[in-house]
């Protein structure tokens, strides 16, 4: 009867089936395919620059008239030490000398007023004019194109040039609108020097 009770060594299996170790070496594979992704969307990324570009492109356009702030004009001394919003144009047409007669009662002096009026009356061209916007027909001033200097820019919006001697500094809004102005001003002095010639003789004649 006492053999009878031998089975019981069964506990001394136990430990062998707790021995699979095997895991940790699946984890490895997952952490190189990743990378691969990120490099895919780098190289996209790289690509989208190009439309960018093209949009900086199409902002420059020529530009005939808008508002800037300004100071410099002598006649209004001493606000043209202070910024103030002002409308611009540039001229084509002939202005009638009864229309340049706010013109004159803020130009000082006579000799550039006289000289100005006389370039008006003949053509518009290579004038800057500047004044009401909706009175065009009757500029309060007007910055003659044909002596001044090229335009320099200033920081991120300004500009500036001399012209009679006297400096005009003007603020943009934005950059593009700064560089257009600069660009057409740069175009409206090349044509105001070829202009001088003959507006000059038919003044004395």
């Amino acid at each position: 009867m006492a053999e009878v009770q031998k089975p019981v060594e069964v506990p001394e299996t136990t430990p062998a089936v707790a021995e699979p170790v095997v895991e940790p070496v699946v984890e490895s594979k997952p952490a190189e395919e990743t990378p691969a992704v990120e490099a895919a969307t780098e190289t996209a990324a790289e690509e989208t620059p190009a439309p960018v570009t093209e949009e900086a492109k199409e902002e420059v356009k020529p530009i005939e008239a808008g508002t800037l702030e300004h100071k410099g004009a002598p006649a209004n001394f001493p606000k043209n030490l202070l910024y103030a919003k002002t409308h611009f144009w540039f001229g084509s047409d002939a202005v009638e000398k009864e229309k340049l007669a706010t013109y004159l009662k803020h130009e000082k002096a006579a000799d550039v007023a006289h000289h100005v009026v006389s370039w008006a009356s003949e053509t518009g061209k290579g004038l800057l004019f500047f004044g009401k916007e909706s009175d065009k027909s009757t500029p309060t001033g007007i910055i003659q194109l044909s002596e001044a200097t090229e335009p320099a820019t200033e920081g991120s919006n300004k500009f500036h040039f001399t012209a009679k001697g006297h400096k005009h500094a003007f603020k943009a809004p934005t950059t593009a609108e700064r560089d257009n102005w600069v660009e057409q001003i740069k175009l409206k002095i090349a044509e105001a020097k070829e202009l001088a010639a003959t507006v000059t003789e038919s003044e004395t004649s």
